[in-house]
């Protein structure tokens, strides 16, 4: 018999008992650890049972840990036994710091700076003057809170009094009476009432049309800018029953281009007038001033006083040339360009027998400010095994800017050439 249990032999009305004692501690009487009861038991570790033992410095929170920062090291918040440790910085004013040596967590009342745990430092510690010794607020008349003592006859600047007729802090109205139902209730909040343009609870159209719309009933109520009887859009009368004048589904009181349809709203300039009807895309603005009505604001027009002129002309596209072997007679001929930047404009035509090189002492002008037709003639023909290159260029009586582009080579930089004459 070993000592975990006992034996014990009686004698009862003749029979012969025999009775089997555990002990508390015997192996029968309590189970054996195991991995996730919680306990980090004998043979368990942080490796084999992570879910019982915890292993400190592992960067991992684990079970029984307060904290875990990846190492051992004390004196940087997590100690090396995986606590807490107060540091200066922490937000809380632990032990041996002091508004002194620590101002981050410990605040020094009445020096004037609002720091942790403070709810004012007006700079002193005296009481009575709205922030008291230990810098938590004091009530007073003029804080804009009507405190314990105050009232509306001696703090009116901070305890309203509903019906005097002064709207005070704190009321959303006062209409000089206590009476409900007139918009104005008896704790001076506002009503709804029919009439006051908020449809308010109980309201509808049919009882208060007044303030109640049904956008597409084909009534205009109130606002409401249009009602066509339906719910379409670009159709004049948006969804929510406001003005679309350009019908591209756009009211107009948010569109940018009211008059001229443009369901993108582009802006390239961003000056709040869409692209679709900016008089200087491209140059910022709003007021679209168009002192000669051209069609083009004052800001991005070359001449704002000469309603003819407006902007550089474009490359002179499409240069053809024939040449009449017969009369040694060379035709050129070219389409407009686009933009002419006035209402007419002259070309000159340029020949060089170098097609890099347009410049004063290479080129000669065939034409000068010829017409506005779109045709040039050259009777000198080039030398035997020779070539000529011809260019357009268009001009306007812009003051700056009026000789237009002679276009890019292939390298896309921009041409250069002489002027004519």
């Amino acid at each position: 018999m070993n000592r975990a249990s006992s034996w014990r032999v009686l004698l009862l009305g003749g029979l012969l008992l025999s009775l089997f004692f555990l002990s508390p501690d015997s192996a029968l009487a309590q189970a054996p650890p195991f991995c996730g009861d919680g306990i980090c038991g004998p043979g368990e570790n942080g490796v084999n049972c992570p879910e019982d033992c915890a292993v400190c410095g592992n960067g991992v929170l684990e079970p029984g840990e307060e904290c875990d920062d990846g190492n051992n090291t004390p004196g940087d918040g997590c100690s090396g036994m995986c606590t807490e440790e107060n540091f200066c910085g922490n937000g809380v004013c632990g032990p041996g710091e002091n508004g002194l040596n620590c101002p981050e967590d410990c605040a020094v009342c009445g020096n004037g700076v609002l720091e942790p745990g403070e709810e004012c430092d007006d700079g002193n510690n005296t009481p009575g003057d709205g922030c008291s010794a230990s810098c938590t607020a004091e009530n007073f008349c003029g804080n804009g809170i009507c405190g314990p003592g105050e009232t509306g006859l001696n703090c009116p600047e901070d305890c309203a009094v509903c019906g005097n007729g002064v709207l005070e802090p704190g009321e959303e109205c006062d209409d000089g009476n206590l009476a409900p139902g007139d918009g104005c209730s008896a704790t001076c909040t506002l009503e709804a009432f029919c009439g006051d343009s908020i449809c308010g609870p109980g309201e509808t159209n049919l009882n208060c049309p007044e303030d109640c719309a049904v956008c597409g009933d084909g009534t205009l109520d109130a606002g409401e800018e249009c009602d066509d009887g339906n719910l379409l859009n670009f159709d004049g009368c948006t969804p929510s029953c406001q003005t679309d004048s350009d019908l591209d589904g756009i009211a107009d009181v948010t569109d940018n281009c009211p008059s001229t349809p443009n369901p993108g709203q582009q802006d390239g300039d961003a000056d709040g007038v869409g692209d679709a009807c900016d008089n200087c895309p491209t140059t910022v603005n709003s007021d679209q001033f168009d002192s000669d009505s051209d069609g083009f604001g004052d800001d991005c027009d070359c001449d704002s006083g000469d309603g003819t002129v407006w902007g550089t002309p474009g490359e002179v596209p499409a240069l053809v040339l024939t040449h009449n072997l017969g009369t040694g007679v060379t035709t050129l001929t070219w389409v407009p360009p686009a933009p002419l930047g006035a209402t007419t404009v002259r070309y000159d035509t340029l020949r060089s027998d170098s097609p890099g090189d347009f410049g004063l002492l290479a080129a000669v002008c065939v034409e000068s400010d010829d017409a506005a037709d779109t045709t040039a003639t050259d009777a000198v023909a080039p030398a035997s095994r020779r070539a000529f290159y011809y260019l357009t260029r268009a001009e306007n009586d812009c003051p700056v800017g009026g000789m237009g582009s002679l276009g890019t080579n292939s390298a896309s930089i921009p041409r250069t050439g002489r002027a004519c004459p």
